[in-house]
């Protein structure tokens, strides 16, 4: 596929919600817009590099602290002293609490069910289960980042970004924000 469709140019499949993409990349797939990480966007992102600087996206697994949603804190422990080796142990650890990436099974649609129609006894743990988490691990996600820093953005308009209230940012706000930036959002750009 050369470029998405726009919107209201979205085709209607029987079984799906209306104006969703369910089926752009065929009824088995489990990657959705991941999919537009073409091997040509992911070469064309490389030959950006200029400094080779790499930087986590993640929080440690023990922060925040206390944990988000009410989640207990997780327990780390590491056995075998006096041997040859360590083992680590994880225990109270809610994938949750702390910085995530969600899989596509993570929110259904109340009346179609999952993305392209998956039913709820395909979400199962292990690798019988759908559009899991473990699917995105599996391919990797490499491309053009393209950072809109909407809290400074806001600040220079006298809006103020408060990250523990709800706060709707628009599509609007994130065009905004690129004009401000300078920076062109494009297809298959991995948004931060």
């Amino acid at each position: 596929m050369a470029e998405l469709p726009s919107y209201d140019e979205l085709p209607v499949k029987e079984g799906a919600p209306p104006q969703s993409a369910w089926g752009l990349w065929g009824d088995d797939d489990e990657l959705g817009c991941l999919n537009l990480l073409t091997p040509e966007r992911v070469a064309a992102a490389a030959g950006l590099v200029r400094k080779g600087a790499v930087f986590p996206l993640n929080l440690r697994i023990d922060r925040p602290d206390p944990p988000l949603y009410g989640r207990g804190r997780v327990r780390h422990t590491i056995t075998g002293e006096g041997s040859d080796g360590r083992d680590d142990h994880l225990d109270s650890f809610w994938p949750q609490a702390s910085s995530q990436w969600d899989g596509l099974r993570h929110i259904r649609h109340p009346e179609y069910g999952f993305y392209n129609g998956v039913r709820d006894d395909e979400i199962v743990a292990g690798d019988g289960g759908k559009l899991g988490i473990e699917q995105m691990a599996r391919r990797g996600i490499a491309g053009r980042g393209v950072l809109l820093d909407v809290a400074r953005h806001f600040a220079a308009q006298g809006r103020r970004l408060d990250y523990l209230a709800p706060e709707l940012i628009t599509a609007d706000d994130l065009e905004a924000c690129a004009r401000a930036q300078g920076v062109e959002v494009r297809t298959g750009d991995v948004l931060l």
